[in-house]
Protein backbone atom coordinates (compact mmCIF):
# COMPACT_ATOMS: atom_id res chain seq x y z
CA UNK A 1 0.00 0.00 0.00
CA UNK A 2 1.09 3.95 -0.93
CA UNK A 3 0.54 5.81 1.73
CA UNK A 4 1.21 9.69 1.52
CA UNK A 5 1.15 11.11 4.93
CA UNK A 6 0.25 15.06 5.27
CA UNK A 7 0.98 16.26 8.90
CA UNK A 8 2.04 19.70 8.16
CA UNK A 9 4.62 20.16 9.52
CA UNK A 10 7.50 18.25 11.70
CA UNK A 11 7.99 20.69 14.62
CA UNK A 12 7.65 20.11 18.25
CA UNK A 13 4.21 19.02 19.56
CA UNK A 14 2.33 15.82 19.59
CA UNK A 15 0.82 15.14 16.75
CA UNK A 16 3.95 15.83 14.73
CA UNK A 17 5.64 13.07 17.02
CA UNK A 18 2.63 10.59 16.21
CA UNK A 19 3.47 11.19 12.50
CA UNK A 20 6.75 10.27 12.96
CA UNK A 21 5.71 7.32 14.66
CA UNK A 22 3.25 6.40 12.39
CA UNK A 23 5.63 6.66 9.23
CA UNK A 24 8.02 4.36 10.65
CA UNK A 25 5.91 2.16 11.31
CA UNK A 26 3.80 1.54 8.47
CA UNK A 27 7.44 1.52 6.32
CA UNK A 28 8.07 -1.63 9.18
CA UNK A 29 4.54 -3.58 8.04
CA UNK A 30 6.09 -3.22 4.77
CA UNK A 31 4.00 -0.22 3.00
CA UNK A 32 5.80 2.60 1.01
CA UNK A 33 5.46 5.61 2.51
CA UNK A 34 5.62 9.41 1.62
CA UNK A 35 5.26 11.97 4.76
CA UNK A 36 4.89 15.24 3.52
CA UNK A 37 4.94 19.18 5.22
CA UNK A 38 4.26 21.89 4.06
CA UNK A 39 7.66 23.26 4.73
CA UNK A 40 11.05 21.80 5.58
CA UNK A 41 12.55 21.83 9.37
CA UNK A 42 11.68 20.87 12.79
CA UNK A 43 12.05 18.94 15.17
CA UNK A 44 11.31 15.49 14.16
CA UNK A 45 12.12 15.90 10.31
CA UNK A 46 15.31 16.19 11.48
CA UNK A 47 15.21 12.95 13.50
CA UNK A 48 13.73 11.23 10.78
CA UNK A 49 16.82 12.71 7.99
CA UNK A 50 19.35 11.06 10.56
CA UNK A 51 17.47 7.46 10.57
CA UNK A 52 16.96 7.37 7.08
CA UNK A 53 13.83 5.06 6.88
CA UNK A 54 11.39 7.81 5.93
CA UNK A 55 13.02 11.10 4.44
CA UNK A 56 10.26 13.61 4.40
CA UNK A 57 9.90 16.05 1.52
CA UNK A 58 8.32 19.86 2.07
CA UNK A 59 6.46 21.22 -0.89
CA UNK A 60 7.96 24.34 0.07
CA UNK A 61 11.32 23.99 1.57
CA UNK A 62 11.82 27.88 2.65
CA UNK A 63 9.48 30.68 1.84
CA UNK A 64 11.78 32.86 -0.12
CA UNK A 65 9.66 31.80 -3.15
CA UNK A 66 7.12 33.91 -2.27
CA UNK A 67 7.99 37.63 -2.24
CA UNK A 68 6.55 39.47 0.17
CA UNK A 69 6.20 43.27 1.56
CA UNK A 70 9.07 43.93 3.88
CA UNK A 71 8.15 44.89 7.48
CA UNK A 72 7.15 42.57 10.33
CA UNK A 73 4.54 41.00 8.37
CA UNK A 74 6.34 39.46 5.65
CA UNK A 75 6.69 35.95 7.22
CA UNK A 76 2.80 35.91 7.32
CA UNK A 77 2.03 36.62 4.23
CA UNK A 78 4.52 33.77 3.15
CA UNK A 79 2.57 31.60 4.57
CA UNK A 80 -0.59 32.76 3.41
CA UNK A 81 0.74 32.71 0.18
CA UNK A 82 2.40 29.16 0.46
CA UNK A 83 -1.07 27.95 1.69
CA UNK A 84 -2.61 29.48 -1.72
CA UNK A 85 -0.55 27.05 -3.85
CA UNK A 86 -0.28 24.25 -1.54
CA UNK A 87 -3.59 22.15 -3.23
CA UNK A 88 -1.69 22.66 -6.25
CA UNK A 89 1.75 21.77 -5.30
CA UNK A 90 0.12 18.58 -3.16
CA UNK A 91 -1.41 17.68 -6.61
CA UNK A 92 1.70 17.65 -8.38
CA UNK A 93 3.56 15.69 -6.02
CA UNK A 94 0.93 13.11 -5.92
CA UNK A 95 1.49 12.73 -9.78
CA UNK A 96 5.07 11.45 -9.64
CA UNK A 97 3.76 8.76 -7.62
CA UNK A 98 0.67 8.27 -7.35
CA UNK A 99 -0.47 6.75 -3.63
CA UNK A 100 -3.08 4.57 -2.43
CA UNK A 101 -4.13 6.58 0.25
CA UNK A 102 -3.75 10.14 1.80
CA UNK A 103 -3.94 10.81 5.41
CA UNK A 104 -3.63 14.18 6.54
CA UNK A 105 -3.60 15.63 10.43
CA UNK A 106 -4.69 18.86 12.16
CA UNK A 107 -7.17 21.53 10.74
CA UNK A 108 -5.12 23.35 8.13
CA UNK A 109 -3.29 20.24 6.35
CA UNK A 110 -6.92 18.77 6.39
CA UNK A 111 -8.42 21.78 4.50
CA UNK A 112 -5.32 21.85 2.17
CA UNK A 113 -5.86 18.06 1.50
CA UNK A 114 -9.65 18.04 1.60
CA UNK A 115 -8.84 21.69 -1.10
CA UNK A 116 -6.54 19.44 -3.46
CA UNK A 117 -8.26 16.18 -4.14
CA UNK A 118 -12.47 17.52 -3.62
CA UNK A 119 -13.34 14.32 -5.73
CA UNK A 120 -11.91 11.85 -3.15
CA UNK A 121 -9.86 9.84 -5.61
CA UNK A 122 -7.04 8.85 -4.07
CA UNK A 123 -9.14 8.65 -0.91
CA UNK A 124 -8.30 10.55 1.81
CA UNK A 125 -8.45 10.57 5.50
CA UNK A 126 -8.36 13.15 7.95
CA UNK A 127 -6.59 13.14 11.37
CA UNK A 128 -8.44 15.40 13.94
CA UNK A 129 -6.29 16.45 17.42
CA UNK A 130 -7.55 17.77 20.70
CA UNK A 131 -11.03 18.92 21.92
CA UNK A 132 -13.17 21.80 23.69
CA UNK A 133 -11.01 24.56 22.04
CA UNK A 134 -12.24 28.06 22.90
CA UNK A 135 -13.48 30.52 20.03
CA UNK A 136 -11.11 33.02 18.54
CA UNK A 137 -11.44 34.62 15.38
CA UNK A 138 -8.32 32.38 14.08
CA UNK A 139 -9.76 29.29 15.70
CA UNK A 140 -13.28 29.73 14.18
CA UNK A 141 -11.73 30.33 10.99
CA UNK A 142 -10.10 27.19 10.51
CA UNK A 143 -12.69 25.24 12.44
CA UNK A 144 -15.33 26.44 10.14
CA UNK A 145 -13.44 25.60 7.27
CA UNK A 146 -13.30 22.54 7.94
CA UNK A 147 -16.58 21.90 9.01
CA UNK A 148 -17.61 22.61 5.95
CA UNK A 149 -15.42 20.37 3.85
CA UNK A 150 -15.75 17.55 6.53
CA UNK A 151 -17.33 15.07 4.11
CA UNK A 152 -14.83 14.97 1.65
CA UNK A 153 -12.60 12.70 3.30
CA UNK A 154 -13.80 9.26 3.72
CA UNK A 155 -13.78 9.36 7.38
CA UNK A 156 -12.38 10.92 10.04
CA UNK A 157 -9.66 9.50 12.97
CA UNK A 158 -9.92 11.37 16.26
CA UNK A 159 -6.72 10.53 18.61
CA UNK A 160 -9.57 10.41 21.75
CA UNK A 161 -12.86 9.65 22.33
CA UNK A 162 -13.20 13.69 23.91
CA UNK A 163 -12.01 14.89 20.67
CA UNK A 164 -14.43 12.47 18.91
CA UNK A 165 -17.39 13.41 20.99
CA UNK A 166 -16.99 17.39 20.87
CA UNK A 167 -16.82 17.57 16.98
CA UNK A 168 -19.75 15.58 16.19
CA UNK A 169 -21.54 17.60 18.65
CA UNK A 170 -20.32 20.39 16.22
CA UNK A 171 -21.80 18.70 13.14
CA UNK A 172 -18.80 16.65 12.03
CA UNK A 173 -20.05 13.25 10.50
CA UNK A 174 -20.86 10.06 12.69
CA UNK A 175 -19.94 8.41 9.24
CA UNK A 176 -16.08 7.26 9.49
CA UNK A 177 -15.54 8.88 13.10
CA UNK A 178 -12.85 6.68 14.49
CA UNK A 179 -10.83 6.65 17.79
CA UNK A 180 -7.49 5.70 17.42
CA UNK A 181 -5.20 6.26 20.24
CA UNK A 182 -1.87 7.43 20.36
CA UNK A 183 1.26 5.43 20.41
CA UNK A 184 3.39 5.42 23.30
CA UNK A 185 6.97 3.89 22.34
CA UNK A 186 7.89 2.32 26.11
CA UNK A 187 11.31 1.85 24.69
CA UNK A 188 12.33 5.40 25.18
CA UNK A 189 10.16 6.01 27.59
CA UNK A 190 10.90 4.23 30.45
CA UNK A 191 12.40 4.67 34.00
CA UNK A 192 16.26 5.24 33.93
CA UNK A 193 16.57 7.42 36.36
CA UNK A 194 20.27 7.89 35.86
CA UNK A 195 19.22 9.94 32.55
CA UNK A 196 18.09 12.42 34.27
CA UNK A 197 20.24 13.24 36.58
CA UNK A 198 22.54 15.62 34.89
CA UNK A 199 19.53 17.83 33.86
CA UNK A 200 18.65 17.97 37.25
CA UNK A 201 22.11 19.29 38.01
CA UNK A 202 22.30 21.65 35.59
CA UNK A 203 18.82 22.98 37.13
CA UNK A 204 20.17 23.49 40.66
CA UNK A 205 18.28 20.57 41.82
CA UNK A 206 19.86 18.45 44.17
CA UNK A 207 19.37 14.33 44.34
CA UNK A 208 17.40 14.22 47.48
CA UNK A 209 15.24 17.28 46.87
CA UNK A 210 11.81 16.18 45.43
CA UNK A 211 11.29 17.59 41.86
CA UNK A 212 7.24 18.37 40.56
CA UNK A 213 7.17 19.13 36.90
CA UNK A 214 5.02 20.34 34.62
CA UNK A 215 5.54 19.56 30.84
CA UNK A 216 4.36 21.45 28.08
CA UNK A 217 4.79 24.46 25.42
CA UNK A 218 3.59 27.92 27.30
CA UNK A 219 0.70 27.88 26.18
CA UNK A 220 -3.21 29.46 27.65
CA UNK A 221 -4.41 25.77 27.06
CA UNK A 222 -1.46 24.40 29.10
CA UNK A 223 -2.57 27.20 32.19
CA UNK A 224 0.61 27.56 34.04
CA UNK A 225 -1.35 30.03 35.65
CA UNK A 226 -3.29 27.64 37.84
CA UNK A 227 0.28 25.78 37.91
CA UNK A 228 2.23 28.61 39.38
CA UNK A 229 -0.93 29.51 42.21
CA UNK A 230 -0.62 25.88 42.81
CA UNK A 231 2.82 25.43 43.58
CA UNK A 232 2.90 28.76 45.46
CA UNK A 233 0.78 26.67 48.00
CA UNK A 234 2.62 24.15 48.09
CA UNK A 235 5.80 25.84 48.25
CA UNK A 236 4.36 27.58 51.74
CA UNK A 237 3.67 23.74 53.15
CA UNK A 238 6.86 21.72 51.96
CA UNK A 239 9.51 24.21 51.70
CA UNK A 240 11.84 21.24 50.30
CA UNK A 241 9.83 21.02 47.02
CA UNK A 242 11.41 22.66 43.70
CA UNK A 243 9.47 22.74 40.87
CA UNK A 244 10.23 22.92 37.08
CA UNK A 245 8.00 24.26 33.78
CA UNK A 246 9.84 21.96 30.39
CA UNK A 247 9.03 23.85 27.43
CA UNK A 248 9.00 26.93 25.20
CA UNK A 249 6.72 29.49 24.04
CA UNK A 250 6.48 33.60 22.92
CA UNK A 251 9.15 35.46 24.88
CA UNK A 252 6.49 37.65 25.71
CA UNK A 253 4.25 35.13 27.36
CA UNK A 254 7.24 33.54 29.27
CA UNK A 255 8.16 37.18 30.73
CA UNK A 256 4.52 37.41 31.68
CA UNK A 257 4.70 33.98 33.29
CA UNK A 258 7.81 34.32 34.91
CA UNK A 259 6.49 37.95 36.52
CA UNK A 260 3.45 35.98 37.81
CA UNK A 261 5.81 33.32 39.59
CA UNK A 262 7.75 36.56 40.95
CA UNK A 263 4.63 38.08 42.51
CA UNK A 264 4.00 34.64 44.26
CA UNK A 265 7.18 34.06 45.51
CA UNK A 266 8.18 31.67 44.15
CA UNK A 267 11.73 32.79 43.11
CA UNK A 268 14.49 30.50 42.74
CA UNK A 269 12.36 27.24 43.67
CA UNK A 270 10.90 27.21 40.54
CA UNK A 271 13.16 26.37 37.47
CA UNK A 272 12.28 27.90 33.54
CA UNK A 273 13.79 24.86 31.83
CA UNK A 274 12.44 25.72 28.33
CA UNK A 275 12.51 23.01 25.18
CA UNK A 276 14.62 19.77 26.23
CA UNK A 277 15.71 17.84 22.87
CA UNK A 278 15.43 13.89 24.65
CA UNK A 279 12.12 14.44 26.75
CA UNK A 280 12.74 10.78 28.38
CA UNK A 281 15.75 12.43 30.32
CA UNK A 282 13.30 15.31 31.57
CA UNK A 283 10.77 12.60 32.78
CA UNK A 284 13.36 11.04 34.78
CA UNK A 285 14.91 13.86 36.28
CA UNK A 286 11.25 14.53 37.81
CA UNK A 287 9.82 13.16 40.82
CA UNK A 288 6.26 13.65 40.07
CA UNK A 289 4.11 14.97 36.89
CA UNK A 290 1.76 17.84 36.82
CA UNK A 291 -0.47 19.19 34.26
CA UNK A 292 -2.81 21.92 34.48
CA UNK A 293 -4.24 22.04 31.17
CA UNK A 294 -7.55 24.03 31.55
CA UNK A 295 -9.04 22.71 27.20
CA UNK A 296 -7.89 21.75 23.97
CA UNK A 297 -6.34 18.46 24.67
CA UNK A 298 -7.27 15.11 23.21
CA UNK A 299 -5.09 12.40 24.12
CA UNK A 300 -2.07 13.92 26.22
CA UNK A 301 0.91 12.57 24.82
CA UNK A 302 2.65 13.86 28.30
CA UNK A 303 0.57 12.44 30.54
CA UNK A 304 0.90 8.56 28.89
CA UNK A 305 5.10 9.50 28.48
CA UNK A 306 5.43 10.42 31.42
CA UNK A 307 3.08 7.47 33.05
CA UNK A 308 6.09 5.34 30.93
CA UNK A 309 8.35 6.48 33.15
CA UNK A 310 6.69 5.35 35.96
CA UNK A 311 6.34 8.88 37.53
CA UNK A 312 3.20 9.43 39.47
CA UNK A 313 1.04 12.00 37.68
CA UNK A 314 -1.41 14.77 39.01
CA UNK A 315 -3.54 16.31 36.28
CA UNK A 316 -6.80 18.35 35.44
CA UNK A 317 -9.74 16.58 33.57
CA UNK A 318 -9.20 17.72 30.33
CA UNK A 319 -9.36 15.42 27.49
CA UNK A 320 -9.15 11.82 27.90
CA UNK A 321 -7.48 12.47 31.02
CA UNK A 322 -9.50 10.25 33.31
CA UNK A 323 -8.81 7.30 31.02
CA UNK A 324 -5.52 7.72 30.23
CA UNK A 325 -4.14 7.46 34.19
CA UNK A 326 -6.94 5.36 35.22
CA UNK A 327 -6.67 4.44 39.11
CA UNK A 328 -2.91 5.10 38.60
CA UNK A 329 -2.77 8.63 39.12
CA UNK A 330 -5.18 11.76 41.09
CA UNK A 331 -7.11 13.57 38.77
CA UNK A 332 -8.51 17.54 39.63
CA UNK A 333 -11.23 19.78 38.08
CA UNK A 334 -9.58 22.77 35.80
CA UNK A 335 -8.67 25.79 36.79
CA UNK A 336 -8.81 24.98 40.38
CA UNK A 337 -5.51 25.71 42.05
CA UNK A 338 -6.16 24.74 45.33
CA UNK A 339 -7.64 21.61 44.24
CA UNK A 340 -4.56 20.71 42.62
CA UNK A 341 -2.11 21.86 45.52
CA UNK A 342 -3.64 19.49 47.52
CA UNK A 343 -3.59 16.65 44.84
CA UNK A 344 0.46 17.74 44.71
CA UNK A 345 0.98 17.69 48.23
CA UNK A 346 -0.54 14.49 48.53
CA UNK A 347 1.55 13.10 45.68
CA UNK A 348 4.70 14.57 47.60
CA UNK A 349 3.68 12.90 50.73
CA UNK A 350 3.68 9.24 49.89
CA UNK A 351 7.10 7.90 50.66
CA UNK A 352 9.65 6.46 47.86
CA UNK A 353 8.08 2.61 47.99
CA UNK A 354 4.27 4.38 47.29
CA UNK A 355 5.30 6.69 44.47
CA UNK A 356 7.59 3.55 43.11
CA UNK A 357 4.36 1.14 43.01
CA UNK A 358 1.94 3.73 41.60
CA UNK A 359 4.72 4.53 38.96
CA UNK A 360 4.84 1.08 38.20
CA UNK A 361 0.88 0.37 37.85
CA UNK A 362 1.00 3.56 35.75
CA UNK A 363 3.73 2.00 33.31
CA UNK A 364 1.80 -0.99 33.39
CA UNK A 365 -1.28 0.51 32.18
CA UNK A 366 0.66 2.08 29.50
CA UNK A 367 2.06 -0.91 27.92
CA UNK A 368 -1.18 -2.58 27.57
CA UNK A 369 -2.93 0.07 26.44
CA UNK A 370 -1.37 2.67 24.32
CA UNK A 371 1.46 0.93 22.27
CA UNK A 372 2.76 1.85 18.64
CA UNK A 373 2.09 -1.30 17.65
CA UNK A 374 -1.40 -0.74 18.23
CA UNK A 375 -1.79 2.27 17.17
CA UNK A 376 0.09 1.32 13.68
CA UNK A 377 -1.88 -1.91 13.20
CA UNK A 378 -5.35 -0.41 13.78
CA UNK A 379 -3.92 3.10 11.55
CA UNK A 380 -3.15 0.26 8.72
CA UNK A 381 -6.33 -1.63 9.10
CA UNK A 382 -8.43 1.45 8.58
CA UNK A 383 -6.03 2.51 5.68
CA UNK A 384 -6.45 -0.84 4.40
CA UNK A 385 -9.89 -1.33 4.14
CA UNK A 386 -10.65 2.06 2.85
CA UNK A 387 -8.27 1.33 0.07
CA UNK A 388 -10.06 -1.86 -0.78
CA UNK A 389 -13.94 -0.14 -0.31
CA UNK A 390 -12.66 2.86 -2.94
CA UNK A 391 -11.04 0.41 -5.32
CA UNK A 392 -14.37 -1.69 -5.18
CA UNK A 393 -16.46 1.60 -5.97
CA UNK A 394 -14.31 2.50 -9.10
CA UNK A 395 -15.17 -1.17 -10.66
CA UNK A 396 -18.24 -0.82 -9.91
Amino acid sequence: MKVLLFPGSLGTGGAQAQAKILALGLVALGHEVRLVTLFGGGKFWRELQVGGEVVPEALFPNRTGFGAPAGRFSRRWKTLKALAAAPAALRSLARENPPDIILSSLYTSNFLAARAWPAGNPPLLWSVRGSDVPWTSGRRLYFEAGRRLCRRPRGVIYNSHAGRRWHLERGFPRRGATVIINGIDTEVFRRARSQGLALRRRWGISDSQLLVGLVGRLSPMKDHNTFLEAAATVAKLRPALRFVCIGAGPRRRAAKLRRQAEALGLGDRLVWAGEVQKMCDAYNALDVLASSSAYGEGFSNVLAEGMACELPVVATDCGDAALILGDSGRLVPRRRPRALAEALLQASEEGPAQREARGKAARARVVASYSVRNMVEQTESLLESVVASSTVSRKA
